[in-house]
């Protein structure tokens, strides 16, 4: 709570201000002094991931906490990229909570557990109000501080319990940590700042393609929810192989790779059926020949 503090007031200022009020790079820059402020109330940090060729890495005290930095700014940062699609981030910040909370509770670490309880709750009462109508999001602040606390319940149950496999944390957070390093790997390809926002995430081009294959009669107030209930069953199933391969640290990193195959064969898929059906600025976008689609829906 204490070392998200700082983010909470940034985002609140940003959500107050609608946009105008910090640069993204300031607003990354404090979710990694959050993170250090948590890696000084802890006096922990990341010390592996489980890949034989690059723990004795984390072995380095400036490496582990640099990288710990990195990997809690990243994906405090990623919860804020879903938060417009209605029941999304409700929904995968809810399994991700639920996930942890069934670990914490097999372990038997009662402070993470009533944790998790009491975010589960907020989650679902903040999710009747945003799904499927959107009368109410995250905002920044919410968003911000949300990411936070799911990137140090992994954190702390990768440090407290040495036979979880970090790639069956992962896959409990995979859809977030996915969409956001595609989307990175997609601007680098197209020569545009990564930090640049656009509408070409996953779950937007899925609402795109609903109001394709309806003939365009599909309001986008309609399609943004179906959107989100169209990702809902592999979040699950990403959260459950999580579970299920808490411990089988090889089975695990496979599932990650098969599951990320997927995940870019599948976003490939739909954006080359959009182009041929009616979205061809949507094609000529993700392989570099147009401008950021950020108003055609």
């Amino acid at each position: 709570m204490l070392s998200a503090i700082p983010l909470f007031v940034v985002g609140l200022m940003e959500d107050v201000k609608k946009g105008e009020g910090t640069q993204p790079l300031t607003r990354l820059f404090v979710a990694a002094v959050c993170s250090l402020i948590a890696i000084s109330i802890f006096g922990i940090s990341i010390e592996r991931l489980d890949i034989p060729m690059v723990d004795p890495i984390f072995q380095v005290s400036i490496f582990a906490i640099l990288f710990t930095m990195f990997a809690s700014a990243g994906l405090t940062h990623a919860m804020n990229l879903i938060d417009g699609v209605n029941g999304l981030s409700a929904f995968i910040m809810l399994s991700a909570m639920v996930s942890f909370g069934i670990v914490a509770a097999r372990y038997g670490h009662s402070d993470l557990f009533m944790l998790n309880i009491l975010v589960c709750v907020s989650c679902f009462a903040f999710m009747l109000f945003n799904f499927p109508k959107g009368q109410v999001f995250l905002g920044d602040a919410g968003a911000y501080c949300f990411g936070h606390v799911i990137a140090w319940n992994a954190i702390l149950l990768l440090h407290r319990e040495p036979e979880i496999s970090a790639w069956a944390l992962l896959l409990i957070i995979f859809w977030r940590v996915a969409d956001t390093l595609f989307a990175i790997s997609r601007r680098l390809h197209n020569g545009k700042p990564t930090g640049l926002p656009d509408k070409m995430h996953f779950h937007q081009l899925l609402m795109r393609s609903f109001m394709i294959f309806s003939g365009k009669k599909l309001p986008l107030a309609h399609a943004n929810p179906l959107g989100s209930v169209a990702i809902w069953p592999f979040v699950v199933l990403t959260c459950t192989l999580g579970i299920i391969l808490l411990t089988e640290k090889q089975l695990a990193f496979f599932a990650t790779v098969f599951l990320a195959s997927i995940f870019v064969i599948s976003y490939l898929t739909i954006c080359q059926w959009a182009k041929t059906r009616n979205m061809p600025r949507f094609g000529l976008y993700l392989f570099g020949n147009s401008s950021d689609p950020q108003t055609d829906p």
